[in-house]
């Protein structure tokens, strides 16, 4: 018996260290956008030394604040030891970014075309408080730099500078996906979940298509994905009344964040701040740190949003242009669904086969096509991971299968549990996390991409959450949850396997060439239109080059994976 205390006091001790991990490291990747937000503001841009000196102020911060607040007493132990763990994990992902990320390339049209273009004009020094126009020319991508919320760039560019490789700065989607970890499991354990248990959910919800797709590009998507998770599990642990101070800096940093990165975030932020206001005037919270939490965010959203507001007259510029609006639901609807209503896109989205890759929207392979839940074919695994904007079926050749026993599942659950007072408050809340989930998706102009849609993935992780917690003395409906999360398993399992064959794929070929390129130890004219990262690229290699806004040679080349804009000839 004195061994099973002890061994349940450390494990209470893990779990709380855990927590303040995750706290910390979020922590800093808001300090890092904030330190950068009043550097532009005081007409200072983002520098090599931006990311050590953000590093060593915030570390410094959380010392003294841990140290010297008499509040801090009962955990400071606690929060030295997180702040060590969160010391040595920056650490291991600056070596990592180093080694490891910048030998991979972003492949997708997004990144290329005008994420990776934001994270070289703010390496390039421009500062988008004053300065409205660019430092570098982007033919067609200029008004998304101009006008897209900045906030991971911000991290990105930072990252890129200190690295001296563009590319590095991906390790910051890895970055997410830890914190992501340490609050899926804090929350988990707060449900009481059993530790195995809680590690597999653990496991399955970080690791899901929409990070998947994006893990080695600069798309924004699968980071987002990973502080949707997070905002998700600090709301729960704010509505427990556990750590209630801690939770609303957890909560607002992330929500900040996910507004910071992505217009489409912002629905979902809505949503998760309208269910956190019913809770938060029934807590005791630190006047304080609502103060702080308060200008912090006004620093925070003053870029895009105010700045957006002073340049264009539009807080969301450019989504307010026609053009533009146009071209976001026109590019990802399928040909064959261009009249759909948003029930019969959202369908689609879910039950289809993963589409094979397309040039656009008159492609003929631009189509939608339904199968039956559960099957799948070699092509559609190749399929669901080939391309980065899957129109339809993006969410793994099993996610259909997935919903179908959701569905059953959670209509089982209501059946048996509605005659039972102390289950009905479960299952109200399942029904309605699972209504927010849809009604935030079809409140999106295309609600069959999932990349856009990510919550739609977690319903599944909500029947299952609730039978758990529920459910525990019916067999029959834990039996349909493991089943479940089987299932999600082997979706998650197929979908890295063919995400990382394909990236293995792809680095060796553009390793390949530029090899071949380095060796002829010729110089190149190059043209990369939008793509201004393939300049980098081949900078990095140091291949030496020119660029030209129209190659005259016959014999002109591809660089590869670049989707046909960047080609090369030599001088």
């Amino acid at each position: 018996m004195k061994y099973l205390e002890t061994k349940t006091s450390h494990n209470i001790i893990i779990e709380r260290v855990i927590e303040l991990f995750g706290i910390v490291s979020l922590g800093y990747l808001f300090f890092i956008i904030i330190y950068g937000h009043v550097g532009f503001i005081f007409n200072q841009t983002i520098t090599k030394f931006t990311l050590p000196i953000s590093f060593a102020l915030y570390s410094l911060l959380v010392c003294i604040v841990t140290v010297f607040l008499k509040q801090f007493t009962k955990d400071k132990k606690y929060y030295l030891v997180a702040l060590t763990v969160f010391v040595l994990f920056s650490i291991s992902m600056f070596f990592l970014s180093m080694k490891y990320f910048s030998r991979t390339y972003d492949t997708s049209w997004d990144g290329q075309g005008y994420h990776s273009n934001g994270i070289i004009s703010f390496a390039r020094g421009w500062n988008p408080v004053y300065e409205k126009e660019l430092p570098l020319k982007f033919p067609d991508a200029s008004i998304f730099v101009k006008g897209y919320p900045k906030a991971l760039w911000l991290i990105q560019s930072s990252i890129y500078l200190t690295t001296g490789s563009i590319n590095a700065g991906k390790v910051t989607n890895l970055v997410a996906l830890i914190i992501a970890v340490a609050f899926s499991y804090t929350f988990l354990r707060k449900l009481k979940i059993p530790i195995p248990t809680t590690l597999f959910l653990t496991t399955l919800l970080v690791f899901q298509p929409p990070f998947l797709m994006q893990f080695f590009s600069f798309s924004a998507d699968g980071f987002s994905y990973e502080l949707f998770v997070i905002a998700i599990a600090s709301l729960v642990i704010f509505a427990l009344n556990t750590k209630v101070n801690e939770s609303l800096v957890a909560f607002t940093v992330a929500e900040l964040i996910l507004a910071g990165t992505k217009f489409s975030n912002l629905p979902i932020v809505v949503a998760l701040g309208s269910i956190f206001l019913l809770n938060f005037f029934r807590k005791s919270i630190n006047r304080a740190l609502v103060i702080i939490l308060t200008v912090g965010g006004l620093i925070f959203i003053f870029v895009p949003y105010a700045t957006n507001g002073i340049f264009y007259k539009d807080l969301f510029y450019p989504t307010n242009l026609k053009a533009i609006s146009d071209s976001y639901k026109n590019d990802n609807i399928p040909k064959n669904l261009s009249n759909s209503n948003k029930l019969t896109l959202f369908f689609y989205g879910v039950f289809s086969q993963s589409q094979v890759k397309s040039m656009g929207r008159d492609d003929p392979l631009n189509k939608a096509v339904l199968k039956i839940p559960f099957t799948f074919t070699k092509e559609e695994i190749i399929n669901s991971a080939s391309i980065f904007n899957n129109r339809v079926g993006s969410a793994g050749s099993l996610f259909s299968g997935i919903v179908v026993l959701s569905i059953v599942t959670g209509m089982l659950m209501c059946y048996l549990g509605l005659r039972n007072i102390e289950m009905r408050k479960g299952l109200l809340i399942m029904v309605g996390a699972v209504g927010i989930c849809l009604t935030v998706t079809l409140l999106n102009p295309v609600p069959n991409l999932i990349r856009y849609n990510s919550q739609i993935v977690l319903i599944p992780f909500v029947v299952v959450i609730t039978a758990l917690i529920g459910f525990k003395n019916s067999t029959f409906i834990r039996i349909l949850a493991y089943l479940m999360l089987i299932f999600i398993f082997f979706n998650m399992s197929i979908y890295s396997g063919s995400v990382l064959e394909r990236k293995m794929k792809e680095t060796i070929e553009i390793n390949k060439q530029l090899n071949l390129m380095k060796q002829s130890q010729s110089s190149y004219m190059v043209k990369a239109n939008n793509f201004y990262s393939n300049y980098i690229r081949l900078q990095e290699y140091q291949i030496p080059f020119e660029i030209t806004d129209h190659l005259k040679c016959s014999n002109q080349e591809i660089l590869l994976n670049s989707s046909y804009t960047t080609r090369f000839c030599k001088k």
